[in-house]
């Protein structure tokens, strides 16, 4: 991911380029951040010749590669519910909210 600091006035030197947590996000001088490990960095872009600053919380986690269902179909009479149980894989994933929706 490529961060972009927007600096007004024209004319200014640049911009330095810092992470809190070099462990978890690290940032090299343009601006791209790489992820390490999962957790949470404060990337600091910060005005060269200047104390002025801004920040962008950077969270790191594992992705999901994959959802599945334990019952792929479902019969249901009116008034009728049913639970819908799913895996969500890695089980390391760090987001595992499923979201249902019906077709009709």
């Amino acid at each position: 991911m490529k961060l972009k600091a927007t600096i007004s006035p024209k004319g200014i030197k640049g911009v330095s380029w810092k992470s809190n947590k070099k462990a978890v996000a690290k940032v090299n001088g343009k601006g791209v951040v790489k992820a390490v490990k999962n957790g949470s960095a404060t990337i600091t872009a910060t005005v060269k010749g200047s104390k002025k600053k801004a920040t962008c919380k950077i969270t790191v986690g594992t992705p999901v590669n994959a959802v599945s269902v334990e019952t792929p179909a479902v019969t249901l009479k009116v008034g009728e519910t049913s639970v819908i149980k799913t895996n969500v894989l890695p089980k390391t994933a760090s987001n595992k909210k499923v979201s249902y929706m019906s077709s009709n």
